[in-house]
């Protein structure tokens, strides 16, 4: 692809996207959904029953394979090991099915006087009615980064999202960043109680161990910080 690759490409229009759509709409996509972009195609999505598979409504459907589309495009530019899913709809009914589970499961009691930063590996422990998910990504060409982030209800219900440009930085602090900016989310949601999904273990790790690298240690000491204004993260 020639120039800049835009988040609605990616998202939507490219073949392997457009393909996994065409199988949730069974050959058949509405035009108002391949019409609209941006703000208003997640607006439109977030608030409309396009469709249904059994047991799901269609914005769980839709936030889950928009993070799905994502994650594998990004694994697709960074890993060098990494394989697509043969079947993509069937990995994203799992992680569903997944999510769906994990509301049933009854939170561990905790009672700990400071905030503590868990691994992103979907086991929550604490009582939140609201979890919030962030990612950070580079690009390897410049060396650029972002990161984003969403909070949703325990129910699937999309509640406020974030995106932020960071510049030139590493996939690990990028990704701290994120965190940094999912507190700052969680603290103008008003939560007491923050479950927090990140799939970067390097930084789960620097977190949870306070392993602070030197070039982070400022970060990682706003992120502690931040975290503790609230009751459990």
């Amino acid at each position: 692809m020639v120039g800049h690759e835009t988040l609605m490409h990616v998202l939507r229009d490219c073949l392997v996207a457009k393909r996994i759509w065409e199988i949730w709409f069974k050959g058949n996509i509405p035009r108002t959904f391949l019409q609209t972009d941006d703000l208003e195609w997640f607006r439109l999505n977030l608030g409309t029953s396009f469709s249904s598979h059994l047991w799901q409504s269609w914005s769980e459907i839709f936030v889950v394979t928009c993070w799905s589309i994502w994650q594998w495009r990004n694994a697709s530019i960074h890993e060098v090991l990494f394989v697509r899913p043969q079947d993509p709809v069937y990995r994203i009914l799992c992680y569903l099915k997944e999510m769906k589970m994990s509301k049933r499961v009854e939170p561990a009691a905790v009672d700990c006087n400071h905030s503590v930063i868990l691994s992103g590996t979907g086991q929550h422990a604490y009582n939140s009615k609201v979890k919030i998910f962030v990612d950070g990504a580079v690009c390897l060409a410049n060396q650029k980064s972002a990161c984003g982030g969403f909070a949703c209800s325990t129910s699937g219900d999309w509640l406020r999202g974030f995106s932020y440009t960071i510049g030139k930085s590493s996939p690990l602090e990028s990704e701290l960043i994120g965190i940094l900016h999912g507190l700052k989310l969680a603290a103008d949601l008003k939560l007491s109680n923050v479950w927090m999904g990140s799939d970067c273990q390097e930084a789960i790790l620097c977190l949870r161990e306070e392993s602070e690298a030197y070039r982070f240690s400022s970060l990682l000491g706003e992120i502690r910080k931040s975290a503790a204004a609230f009751k459990h993260v």
